[in-house]
């Protein structure tokens, strides 16, 4: 669906179950669609636009001589939503390996192959997740985890028990120091189960980045503190 239409001739809106007043929409007028709709009580559909300050519809039926005006600005994934124009064809500004979340190479590869073409954008969902580091000992580093709260109300987890608090403290400290900043969640780029029934499994860019030489897309950073110890 497109985000701006030309008006090629004079065209009169419909309001939709006949509620209100016509509108004549003049040739050379530039509408902003919002979205498609069903009024309730019918089953066909109304195209909605922005119109100036007011909004206007046209019944799926109508016959209209409008033009499709290709769109080059740029918009954040928060305005589209906020505008509610779905569907939209998206298209990702010159992605990058280092915009890339996911922290299995098979999972940021496929990520990163379709940030790089056009996608659909039919719907958008707020949903609240839990964030959680977890050690990666192989790689004397740590991962991260997104869980979904419908995920985590089933998810089965034990407390692990403490001497007192400050040995707590300190352990918290030795292990989990460098585990900070969770901003990459909100702007890192990768994707959830639609259904919000899976973890999905997240590397974060204080930890990682791109290893152009080796053509990698985790690597190490430099000095990462892991039990206790400088990585060098």
């Amino acid at each position: 669906m497109p985000h701006l239409l030309n008006v090629n001739s004079d065209t009169m809106s419909v309001p939709p179950g006949g509620v209100g007043a016509n509108t004549l929409i003049p040739k050379g007028s530039m509408l902003n669609v919002k979205g498609v709709f069903r009024y309730s009580g019918e089953e066909e559909r109304y195209l909605k636009c922005g119109y100036g300050l007011q909004t206007v519809c046209f019944k799926e039926s109508m016959r209209v001589n409008f033009t499709a005006v290709n769109d080059k600005s740029e918009y954040t994934l928060a305005h589209i939503k906020k505008t509610g124009i779905f569907p939209a064809i998206i298209e990702f500004v010159n992605p990058r390996p280092d915009d890339i979340s996911h922290f299995p190479d098979d999972d940021a590869s496929l990520m990163l192959i379709m940030a790089q073409g056009p996608l659909e954008l039919k719907s958008a969902l707020q949903t609240e997740v839990y964030v959680c580091w977890k050690r990666e000992p192989s790689m004397k580093c740590y991962s991260t985890l997104v869980i979904p709260l419908n995920v985590a109300m089933t998810l089965k987890v034990q407390k692990r028990l403490f001497e007192d608090h400050n040995f707590m403290a300190s352990y918290l400290d030795r292990k989990f120091s460098v585990c900070e900043g969770t901003g990459f969640v909100e702007t890192g780029m990768y994707r959830l189960d639609p259904d919000l029934k899976g973890i999905s499994h997240l590397k974060s860019h204080t930890l990682y980045f791109y290893d152009q030489k080796n053509q990698k897309i985790k690597a190490l950073r430099e000095k990462v503190r892991y039990k206790g110890s400088m990585l060098t």
